[in-house]
């Protein structure tokens, strides 16, 4: 597919219609998505310049939603979340409410541009917000608003005026570049069938039994924070920064240059946590916004464990 590339900005959005400036019809756009039950999308995605990714989304208010990306699925009923490791073929199985932080997309940059979905206070951190006339975003004609946070960071918001939804959003802070633009988007009323959120194992797939009183704490879980964030600089296909690569299970139990990153059951002794963590400088991963909280748990909670493979 075909991107527009624009170097555009967003940092941190946490909130909205009670914004200190006037959102205008980016206020308006965030009351359709709270009077919206349902959203669904299809997001072609580039991160600090790597290769497109295509995220698909459903998510139904409370504890229901699929995230289907080329290396993970992870889908929740409300009662079951499942992560699903494409690679491995593996997947793990916990409570929902151990990662809500997937009901919280300010923290995932693909989707930012439907935060008001989940948040009716989306934007309420903007200290200014400038309509920036018109363009064609994939062949279609989208209103641009450039939406200004503290700190320097800045969104361009892509609105097409015949659904009133955005058809992508551009994203730059100091450490990241993200494009993201819709081939799909529904808000809605419409209920979603039951199919929609229900895990249906592919073929020959391995259940990772989780240990009790964690996280999902299983090597898919980890894995698909390396994929996420880690392998650009850390791949069997790509570069070996420190000689490490996290392409495998095997390739990380080796280890770099230094020898063996992790200490099986001893989490604040293994150099892959203290790093992460920022224990070790400099902080990984490099050059990119920090991993959130909940995945350094789900790091530290595996490794605790055993660190166990797939």
């Amino acid at each position: 597919m075909k991107f527009v590339c624009y170097l555009l900005a967003l940092g941190g959005i946490s909130a909205g219609i009670f914004s200190q400036v006037d959102l205008g019809k980016v206020g308006d756009y965030v009351s359709t998505l709270q009077q919206s039950k349902y959203l669904i999308a299809t997001l072609h995605v580039v991160k600090n310049g790597g290769e497109s990714m295509v995220y698909n989304i459903d998510y139904a208010r409370g504890l229901k939603y699929r995230i289907d990306t080329p290396t993970t699925l992870e889908i929740s009923d409300g009662k079951t979340l499942t992560i699903l490791n494409k690679k491995a073929n593996t997947y793990t199985q916990t409570d929902p409410e151990s990662r809500t932080e997937f009901l919280k997309p300010t923290k995932e940059d693909a989707i930012a541009a439907y935060e008001g979905f989940f948040n009716p206070k989306a934007f309420a951190t903007a200290t200014g917000i400038n309509d920036q006339g018109s363009k064609q975003i994939e062949g279609t004609k989208s209103e641009v608003y450039e939406i200004t946070f503290p700190k320097s960071e800045t969104m361009y918001l892509y609105i097409e005026p015949t659904t009133g939804l955005a058809s992508g959003v551009q994203i730059t802070r100091p450490d990241t570049q993200i494009v993201s633009i819709s081939t799909k988007v529904n808000a809605t009323t419409n209920p979603l069938p039951d199919s929609t959120f229900a895990f249906v194992p592919p073929t020959g797939a391995t259940k990772v039994v989780l240990t009790p009183g964690t996280t999902a704490t299983g090597y898919a879980a980890v894995d698909q924070i390396f994929q996420n964030n880690c392998v650009k600089c850390h791949s069997d296909a790509g570069r070996h920064s420190g000689g490490l690569s996290l392409s495998t299970y095997a390739s990380l139990m080796k280890g770099g240059s230094g020898g063996s990153e992790i200490v099986a059951g001893n989490p604040e002794q293994s150099t892959l946590y203290q790093y992460i963590s920022g224990a070790l400088t400099p902080r990984m991963p490099r050059n990119a916004s920090p991993l959130s909280d909940s995945d350094i748990k789900v790091v530290y909670d595996w490794i605790k464990a055993g660190a166990t493979g797939p």
